[in-house]
């Protein structure tokens, strides 16, 4: 070990290790007498790494960290009085009260923030380190996890894109032994963690996690290392806590391990070891130590006072910082009243010029997905971007949905704008995880400090004989979660428009593309242009049936329409955005023609068309002429078959079908068009017809 750090070091060190310790044993105190009521993991016991890597680290680099999160909160400066009033749900709480023990924020001391999932904010700290890379910045990032960790996929994902791009993070494992009550024995065969990074090509390192000076060099070394463009560092530092896994009390009695086990780890109290090694080296005094534990109450006693005397949020607030504005107004681009008839283009070029006219924009904007630079760009939709953007700004990735996504999360968090992109919208439910419980909650679980302007493409693969695992649908998913936005526009004008305005928002949007829709062309303007997110349009006007449909479905709607031109009055709403839902402008359509059919690619159960039915029978129930119906596909995997296809896909007839029966037309008439519509289809019944002539 390198020689002994100088005394205002080790005071620093003592200094911070003492005040997480008087912290956690008040908030210990408190919790028993029910003042707190969120779930609070103390790391009484743990001091040592945090202080010690923390002490390395400049107030420009990014911590993040996890559910036991105090003590990393507070040696990388955080406010300790915004700390305890989160713990008590408090307005001045450093999230307001949204996010507790476990959602902790300081962005002002780059503290990114703590979340209560397993291992994951490792790739959230991969991805400021990402952000830094790219932003020529020198700061380094440092994510904070257990033992228990390093068992999830999201870990190896993370680290394997750290190494490969040589980013400059520290994964510090403080390896506790157990994961709630289990111990690691049972989790992990016997080999050291660091091996798991050592594998990928990562330094690693293992020291006492209990020695404060021992994690101290350690760090020091492996900061200096990253922060000099020599890669990520791995720290495995086994510690003890010395309290339950969730709560303020001993729990030997619960049997999962022994009085004598908690004994002995206490016998190795990371604070005592360094005030003996203070006092044994003639660095400090008991009068000065009893000066230094004096201030630290203190601090830990104003802390309560503020904490408990500070008001709750009030009920009105309860619905702020679901979303955030947007970072730049998009009234900054022209806004075409009509697509115009001077230029026609692809769905796929409409996607492709978008991106790049928002990159060419804008700095930050870079695109990230497997395949993105191969020969076939994602069915055209990203021919050119690298050549023309460089290697560092379309970036193709590896095949680790969660693990990148929050990778893009990260980079962010830190002034970034990912365009991710999904080949397949079912290899999107890998990332699940990191889109539904860090980017669709960050704004609104850190009290609107932070955001996060991540757009997601994710393309419906319908059709083709793609079969079960790549044709879903997810939007109906995806619209259950709250802090997402869903696009899905139907044409190429939508799709141009709508791309500029989701990079432009400022939090996570998924814009979903239809397969299909990719080879039909419309008129474009070649300037750059956004259109409102979560604005619905009436494409067709019309008198005695509303259809509300989205994404391909409008397609066959319009086609539906047509053919049954001079028999009903038809109004066609094309949602574009179903997340928020402009459920007005359907209301408004339905309240004029008292009757609604909603056209939906997704399943019938649980799904859009059923959700905007409903909310039309709580608010224009007495318009109605008719009961609604819905189109959707039935409640089934794909089949890959084509002949089973041809009774699987919705198309045009279901939808002529339902008009006449809706309308009160005569039977006759309506086979009669069906039949006619039959003719005009292609032969094979899951492909779409490229020559189709919307209004668009």
């Amino acid at each position: 070990m390198e020689s002994t750090p100088d005394s205002k070091v080790l005071l620093e060190l003592y200094s911070t290790m003492l005040l997480i310790r008087r912290t956690e044993e008040k908030i210990a105190e408190r919790y028993s007498e029910q003042e707190m009521r969120c779930p609070t993991h103390l790391c009484t016991g743990q001091e040592a790494v945090p202080a010690g890597v923390c002490l390395n680290l400049t107030k420009e680099d990014n911590v993040l960290s996890n559910h036991r999160a105090h003590g990393h909160y507070i040696a990388k400066g955080g406010n300790i009085n915004a700390m305890i009033a989160e713990i008590y749900g408090k307005e001045t709480g450093c999230s307001r009260g949204r996010g507790g023990s476990m959602h902790l924020t300081d962005l002002s001391v780059n503290f990114v923030a703590s979340t209560a999932i397993v291992g994951g904010t490792i790739p959230l700290a991969v991805g400021t380190a990402l952000a830094s890379r790219m932003q020529n910045k020198k700061d380094v990032a440092v994510a904070f996890f257990g033992d228990s960790a390093v068992e999830g996929g999201v870990f190896h994902e993370a680290l394997n894109f750290a190494a490969l791009h040589k980013l400059p993070v520290l994964f510090v494992c403080e390896n506790n032994l157990y994961a709630s009550q289990t111990h690691i024995r049972e989790r992990q065969p016997e080999r050291e963690i660091t091996q798991l990074a050592k594998s990928q090509g990562i330094a690693a390192f293992k020291e006492d996690g209990n020695d404060a000076v021992a994690v101290y060099t350690t760090a020091k070394k492996a900061v200096e290392h990253a922060r000099s463009g020599n890669g990520p560092v791995f720290l495995e530092f086994p510690t003890y806590r010395w309290l339950e896994h969730v709560g303020p009390n001993d729990d030997s009695k619960l049997g999962y391990r022994s009085e004598k086990e908690i004994q002995e780890w206490k016998a190795r109290d990371p604070l005592e070891r360094l005030k003996k090694t203070l006092l044994e080296n003639s660095l400090a005094t008991e009068k000065n130590l009893k000066s230094i534990d004096d201030e630290a109450k203190q601090k830990v006693d104003e802390a309560f006072r503020f904490a408990k005397g500070s008001p709750f949020p009030k009920k009105e607030t309860l619905h702020d910082y679901l979303y955030c504005n947007t970072r730049h107004n998009i009234n900054q681009y022209p806004v075409s009243a009509s697509p115009g008839k001077e230029r026609k283009i692809s769905y796929a070029e409409a996607v492709r010029e978008a991106t790049g006219q928002a990159m060419e924009k804008d700095s930050s904007v870079f695109v990230i997905g497997e395949g993105v630079p191969d020969p076939k760009h994602v069915f055209g939709t990203t021919t050119g971007l690298r050549e023309k953007h460089g290697r560092n700004r379309v970036l193709d990735m590896p095949v680790s949905e969660n693990g990148l996504t929050g990778v893009c999360i990260g980079a962010a968090l830190k002034g970034m704008k990912p365009l991710m992109v999904h080949q397949r919208m079912d290899f999107l439910l890998l990332a699940l995880d990191q889109l539904v419980n860090n980017a669709a909650k960050w704004h609104y679980m850190f009290g609107g400090h932070a955001s996060v302007p991540i757009v997601i493409r994710a393309i419906v693969g319908q059709g083709w004989g793609q079969g079960a695992q790549h044709s879903q649908s997810l939007h109906s998913v995806l619209s259950h979660i709250p802090g997402l936005k869903v696009v899905m526009p139907s044409n190429a004008y939508d799709a141009k428009g709508l791309l500029m305005a989701s990079i432009e928002d400022n939090n996570p949007v998924v814009f979903i593309e239809h397969r299909w829709l990719h080879n039909i062309t419309g008129y474009v303007p070649e300037e750059p242009y956004a259109l409102e997110l979560g604005k619905a349009k009436a494409i067709r006007q019309g008198n005695d049936l509303t259809i509300v449909a989205a994404s391909y479905m409008t397609v066959e709607a319009v086609k539906a329409a047509s053919a049954l031109e001079g028999k009903a009055s038809i109004e066609i709403i094309d949602l574009r955005t179903v997340k928020p839902l402009d459920f007005e402008t359907i209301k408004h359509s339905v309240e004029k023609t008292g009757r609604l059919l909603v056209v939906d690619s997704g399943h019938y159960s649980g799904g859009l068309a059923g959700d905007i039915i409903a909310r039309v029978m709580e608010q224009s129930f007495n318009a109605l002429k008719a009961a609604p119906r819905r189109i959707t596909l039935p409640d089934l995997p794909t089949p890959t078959s084509p002949e089973l296809s041809r009774h699987y896909y919705p198309s045009r007839l279901d939808i002529i079908k339902d008009i006449g029966e809706l309308a009160g037309l005569p039977a006759k008439e309506i086979r009669a068009i069906i039949e006619s519509e039959r003719q005009k289809m292609p032969e094979k019944p899951d492909v779409p017809d490229p020559g189709f002539k919307g209004p668009f």
